[in-house]
């Protein structure tokens, strides 16, 4: 026990530590205001998202690396102008949407496509690369997520959820243990989150009957 506590210490002590552990801090924050439906939540995700894109080259997670950089971040400053403009337009920050099951069908059978053509290249094209499949299904989950929580359907975190549920296994067997318990908490805040927006959106519905 001593030895472990010894290793998390020094690991946390060198580089590479301090930009996991700040990118834990800042994401757990990120999740928990996205949740409540707080503006800041895009604030905090940017300096989450640099910290982890940094972090996920460091360790070849090549496809997760790209995302941060090329989508995650210039999304967090699109999230945050969108969040303020329809909270100003609705007078109401709690605004959440639904997909129609066609919708559905057609982003599952997106994340699913996509997922296997960028696990291929993944495959064919690099040497190093870790959990090419794996990595590319969390990858293609997190953009569709993202894009919906940005427009505010409270299925994105029925996706999060389960992507979640994969970054879990693939950041434990990479060794990044506090990476991997992080998703732990994102999975309890996910699950939280879904709820949270479906019951919002019911409340919005059944106040649009009464209006």
């Amino acid at each position: 026990m001593e030895l472990i506590l010894i290793n998390i210490i020094v690991y946390f002590s060198g580089f590479w530590g301090a930009v996991e552990l700040a990118g834990t801090i800042f994401s757990i924050i990120c999740v928990v205001l996205a949740a409540r439906h707080n503006q800041w939540t895009w604030f905090f995700g940017a300096l989450g998202v640099i910290c982890f894109g940094f972090l996920f080259f460091e360790f070849t997670l090549y496809s997760d690396a790209g995302l941060q950089f090329l989508f995650f971040l210039p999304l967090q400053l699109w999230g945050f102008i969108y969040w303020r403009k329809l909270s100003s337009e609705t007078n109401n920050p709690v605004v959440t949407k639904s997909l129609a099951l066609p919708q559905i069908y057609s982003i599952v059978f997106a994340i699913i496509a996509l997922a296997l053509i960028n696990g291929f290249l993944m495959t064919t094209f690099t040497t190093d690369v870790s959990f090419p499949y794996m990595d590319a299904f969390t990858t293609w989950m997190s953009v569709f997520a993202q894009i919906l929580m940005i427009g505010k359907y409270w299925q994105s975190w029925a996706i999060w959820t389960s992507m979640n549920i994969m970054a879990i296994y693939i950041y434990f067997a990479k060794g990044l243990f506090v990476v991997s318990g992080l998703y732990v908490v994102f999975l309890i805040i996910a699950i939280f989150g879904m709820i949270k927006w479906r019951q919002d959106y019911l409340n919005s519905q059944k106040q649009k009957v009464i209006d």
